[in-house]
């Protein structure tokens, strides 16, 4: 049985479209982690800026030294820094490089400075410059505006949205948040978050090539009269290909994240893996670290990639079409954006719940997407994390069973 797998794998990475996909898997591994690398910038006293990993070591020395719990006295210090660098004349200047200088004063504490402006914004709306208003007596209101706006918004603009229950449900989520929040330097794992999406959906995309054609690439070659005629054709060799396209697909996802995760933070530093995601969001239903959120983030695209690929080998197995199964994981992620303008509240749940989601859970993460089962109440990650899992394990034997029991004319 062993050889067998070992051979259709064999098959698999003999084709030139596995060998191209494979090349562009690298390409977009490369590509990504580079951006995700040099999107840490910092501007030096002299107005200059510098990307990548020497950037991220400046960036992470002045923001360690305003780590830890962020609690009303380290907002007023930020509110007096900031309106401190405000007052000098590079702040004041019309030039570029002098405002640039300016702003290099305040890259120490600018997350905690965004942090001000998202809680003393509306709910829905960020003023980067409502911090150079402030006073530092406006210190005290910086909690408790993440109540006031969360409730002010409920009964405003979603009035019509939730149930009162579920109202009380958001309202309990909010107030178990544990405050004053710790913050620390964490741009590794932001940089993660923020640009695992793409290289989960353009690797789901490049490598659906190679595996599309396991089942329909004997009916292409003309070869599934003598694949089914031997002894073990409709068992063991139909058993093989299924096991060589779940190793495929899995060895490929985790060994592209793996390194991408490996390099990022080894280049951008680990520090504020255990920080909440509160502290950079703000406007969140999910108690996660950083940590734990990109572990989540990494698990969604895992089984995202296996459920639409494991699709996309049920419809080649059915269809003995290797372009048409091609087409199910592009569908599947692009069909739901022409939806997601439905005013249709059950539209918009199951839109919610589609496998596109799991490809990108670092926006879940900031989704008021609430769900009843039962007597409960769930939020849409959850469910996710429920649904697919099941939906993979069901696909595996009925994918066996359809291919099986295909007729050769």
């Amino acid at each position: 049985m062993t050889q067998m797998i070992y051979y259709e794998i064999k098959k698999i990475f003999s084709q030139h479209s596995a060998k191209l996909a494979l090349l562009l898997l690298c390409v977009t591994l490369g590509v990504t982690t580079f951006l995700t690398v040099h999107s840490v910038s910092w501007i030096d006293e002299q107005g200059e800026k510098t990307a990548g990993p020497s950037a991220a070591q400046k960036l992470r020395a002045a923001r360690k030294e305003w780590a830890g719990y962020v609690d009303e006295d380290v907002i007023r210090r930020v509110i007096e820094e900031n309106a401190r660098v405000n007052a000098t004349p590079e702040a004041q200047s019309s030039n570029v490089v002098q405002q640039e200088i300016a702003f290099s004063k305040k890259q120490g504490f600018y997350d905690i400075r965004m942090m001000i402006a998202r809680s003393f914004s509306g709910f829905r709306e960020l003023d980067y410059y409502l911090p150079d208003s402030l006073t530092p007596e406006d210190a005290s209101r910086f909690y408790p505006n993440r109540m006031a706006q969360l409730t002010e918004w409920l009964d405003g603009e979603a009035k019509d949205t939730f149930s009162e229950s579920e109202r009380e449900w958001i309202i309990q989520k909010y107030q178990e948040l544990p405050t004053p929040l710790w913050y620390d330097y964490a741009e590794g794992w932001l940089n993660l978050q923020t640009y695992s999406a793409t290289i989960i959906m353009i690797s789901l995309l490049i490598l659906v090539f190679p595996i599309a054609g396991i089942f329909s690439g004997e009916a292409a070659q003309k070869a599934d009269a003598i694949f089914f005629s031997t002894y073990h054709g409709r068992r063991r060799a139909v058993l093989a290909k299924l096991c060589a396209g779940f190793l495929v697909i899995t060895g490929t996802y985790w060994t592209m994240m793996l390194i991408y995760t490996a390099v990022t933070l080894g280049l951008l530093g680990t520090d504020g893996a255990d920080c909440l995601i509160a502290v950079f969001r703000w406007k969140t239903l999910y108690e996660l670290t950083n940590g734990q959120a990109y572990a989540l983030i990494v698990l969604g695209g895992y089984l995202g990639c296996l459920f639409m690929l494991l699709l996309a080998m049920l419809v080649s197995a059915k269809t003995k079409s290797t372009a048409f199964a091609v087409t199910i994981p592009f569908f599947l992620m692009f069909a739901p954006g022409f939806l997601s303008g439905s005013h249709n509240a059950m539209l918009t749940k199951l839109i919610g719940l589609l496998p596109d989601q799991l490809l990108q859970m670092n926006t879940v993460f900031s989704l008021f997407s609430l769900y009843r089962v039962g007597t409960h109440i769930c939020r849409s990650a959850p469910l996710l994390f429920a649904i697919y899992p099941a939906a993979c394990i069901l696909l595996l034997p009925l994918i066996y069973r359809v291919f099986r029991r295909t007729q050769v004319a």
